[in-house]
């Protein structure tokens, strides 16, 4: 018990320190706007992609699959349940408040940092399952939660707001497609 706590701490400990290094660059002008985007770009769009495919290249195993299946379904039911309260607790005034506090409310800060933390502490079997949320989360964000987002900026203007070519082709469905 004691191990997996200094495991756990350990862990925490450099994903905060990787933070302070970020909030630092960015204080002491080390890093730009821009590079500050680049470099987000390269996490959402290479990274994460990379990563969903990087823990999925394993031998296949059909029990494997029927787990993978049910913590995929799993995760798909929370989400709906989450966006569902979303759409029944949040008010509809203004369209763009009510996109960011459905989507804060639904969209958790999931994504590669916890990774290292769950190889730690529940080793490969755990991040393989780790990341099967990962890249449902990534659906989500990239299809309900774009669509979202982008519900009130063509709300003015009559259009619609969706895009089906960045709702299907995305860095979640990529990785998930690839690995």
């Amino acid at each position: 018990m004691l191990h997996h706590l200094l495991v756990v701490a350990s862990q925490v400990g450099i994903l905060f320190a990787l933070m302070a290094v970020g909030a630092l660059s960015r204080k002491f002008k080390i890093m730009d706007e821009p590079s500050v985007k680049g470099m987000v770009n390269i996490l959402v769009l290479i990274v994460t992609p990379c990563l969903i495919m990087d823990v999925f290249q394993r031998p296949f195993e059909v029990a494997l699959l029927g787990q993978l299946a049910l913590a995929a379904a799993i995760v798909v039911a929370l989400h709906a349940v989450l966006i569902a309260a979303a759409h029944w607790i949040v008010p509809g005034k203004s369209l763009r408040r009510t996109s960011v506090l459905k989507l804060s409310m639904v969209l958790s800060n999931a994504g590669f940092m916890g990774i290292p933390l769950e190889q730690a502490v529940f080793g490969a079997e755990g991040v393989f399952f780790g990341v099967v949320y990962v890249a449902v989360f990534n659906l989500v964000i990239w299809s309900w939660g774009y669509r979202t987002m982008r519900g009130h900026q063509h709300a003015a203007d009559g259009r619609g707001g969706t895009n089906w070519r960045v709702m299907l082709v995305n860095p979640g469905t990529v990785g998930l497609a690839l690995g």
